[in-house]
């Protein structure tokens, strides 16, 4: 589906707009006869006249007039609102108004339509008004209500093939908008599960390398243990030899004492021997 520009088409809109205020300012819901009604009248004229030669600025004075006399016209609070919207059009569209300035225009000048839809029973104004509503709530990101007056735009004048353009626009907007937070829902959800998983694995990770300390750890001492074992084992070992040693050496020792006594005593009894027969051949 090719991609619709809404903006720029409402600003074109509001451009004919100004030619249809200047029609609603030919319709007179006024009886004349008072001074005020008469002054009334030649306020709003000269504020129509500055309108149809798009002196917007010059035109804001005489308008604010009328409606100080008469708060509640129709024509006067139609025609003021749509002069309100071009006076700014060219601020809005370069993006040079600040946003709260951009946002009190489209307040007031929406409020304006607002009371001049109910000041007006003829539908085709009535249709005019609910569509420059309708551009008010579109500009300001309001597409629900935006669809709502472009509806009953259309409801006081069927035929006309702009608003139901613009309607069709709000509407794709609309959807778009909707699958958009579906969208964003979905990436949401699966963030959360990503980050949920995320945090799982980490945790069994972290329960992992817990697991591969304490069995290190148990491998160390039990190396430690194992080694301490053979030290005492050798020490043990080592002893036992230190004793086999001094043993041997004490029977070594006891035996050659043997054998001393013994050489003496052969000794002796050989020298008692000899003397024998030395006395026995005498």
């Amino acid at each position: 589906m090719k991609k619709i520009k809404p903006r720029y088409i409402i600003y074109i809109t509001l451009l004919v707009l100004a030619v249809i205020a200047v029609l609603y300012s030919g319709i007179s819901l006024i009886v004349a006869g008072s001074p005020m009604l008469k002054s009334f009248r030649e306020h709003l004229k000269s504020a129509n006249a500055y309108h149809a030669d798009s002196l917007y600025n010059n035109a804001i004075e005489p308008y604010q007039r009328a409606l100080d006399m008469e708060p509640m016209s129709g024509v006067a609070n139609y025609n003021s609102a749509t002069n309100l919207l071009l006076k700014n059009y060219k601020d809005i569209k370069d993006n040079i108004a600040e946003p709260e300035v951009v946002a009190n225009i489209y307040n007031d000048a929406n409020e304006r339509f607002l009371v001049a839809a109910n000041a007006d029973n003829e539908k085709e104004q009535m249709a005019a008004v609910y569509h420059n509503s309708a551009l008010v709530y579109h500009l300001t990101d309001s597409l629900e209500m935006a669809a709502e007056a472009y509806k009953e735009s259309l409801r006081n004048n069927p035929k006309d093939d702009e608003t139901r353009y613009n309607l069709a626009v709000v509407l794709y907007l609309l959807k778009q908008n909707q699958q958009n937070q579906q969208n964003q829902q979905q990436d949401q959800q699966q963030n959360q599960q990503e980050n949920k998983e995320e945090q799982q694995q980490q945790q069994q990770n972290q329960q992992q390398q817990q697991q591969n300390q304490d069995k290190q750890e148990n491998n160390q001492q039990n190396q430690e243990q194992k080694e301490q074992e053979q030290q005492q084992q050798q020490q043990q070992q080592a002893a036992e030899q230190d004793m086999t040693k001094e043993n041997a050496e004490r029977l070594l020792e006891a035996a050659m004492q043997d054998e001393k006594g013994v050489l003496e005593k052969v000794k002796q009894d050989a020298n008692k021997s000899k003397k024998r027969r030395l006395e026995k051949n005498w």
